[in-house]
């Protein structure tokens, strides 16, 4: 009733195929990302584990001969699992924070580290990760600082001529403090890594038309700063 059929075996890439696009996994390891696929139209004469073993792929430009891993997932198919090279594994939030100075001439950024690996310490993945930050390279961080639940972050200290060295803010008229005085004072601004104290003793400046090697009085005004205190003639 329905005939005489014939068959014809014709080479086809797609017995079996990947299905697309390939997912974008976790990190597995430094430099390394996975990918992942499903396995579909598998031969009758096939089981899953062979037909996966024998199967080539390209992700993301980089070719394989067959998965670094084969996943049988039971109802939900075979899977190949492909380690690819990738840079972000792991990678710097961006873009980095730019903070405070950090000592003459250097300022200092900071980025908290993203998709690290499991198996690697995080003390191991900032310290092998590299950053290029405001044009400078840096092969490693200045410094790796572990916040806890605010994650592992990565601080770099970068040339910029701005930090050469603490400056007064725009200097205010007091008044009078004593017969023939008047008081002007400013605020310290980028210290560095100087306290406080050691900088506004060390920074001169010059007022009204006079010059002082250091304030007359330093005063620390906590969350307002420190004040240099000038008396003037």
């Amino acid at each position: 009733m329905f005939g005489m059929w014939g068959e014809f075996d014709v080479s086809d890439d797609s017995c079996p195929h990947w299905g697309e696009p390939f997912q974008r996994d976790d990190c597995t390891r430094m430099g390394v990302r996975q990918y992942s696929a499903r396995l579909w139209d598998v031969p009758a004469d096939t089981t899953w584990e062979a037909a996966c073993a024998a199967k080539s792929a390209n992700v993301l430009g980089q070719s394989f001969a067959a998965p670094t891993r084969c996943v049988n997932k039971g109802a939900f198919g075979m899977w190949g699992e492909f380690d690819v090279a990738d840079s972000s594994c792991p990678n710097w939030g961006a873009p980095f924070q730019r903070d405070a100075c950090r000592g003459s001439g250097l300022r200092q950024f900071s980025a908290r580290l993203w998709d690290m690996p499991p198996g690697v310490t995080w003390e191991a993945a900032c310290a092998g990760t590299s950053a290029t930050v405001e044009g400078q390279f840096f092969a490693t961080p200045t410094r790796c600082v572990n916040k806890g639940a605010f994650g592992m972050w990565g601080e770099f200290d970068v040339p910029d001529a701005t930090c050469n060295r603490p400056y007064w803010g725009t200097t205010q008229d007091d008044g009078c403090t004593h017969y023939g005085t008047r008081q002007y004072s400013a605020r310290l601004w980028d210290t560095g890594t100087l306290s406080w104290e050691a900088a506004c003793a060390a920074t001169g400046a010059t007022v009204a038309g006079q010059v002082f090697a250091a304030p007359t009085r330093c005063v620390n005004k906590g969350a307002f700063g420190m004040w240099g205190e000038f008396d003037v003639a």
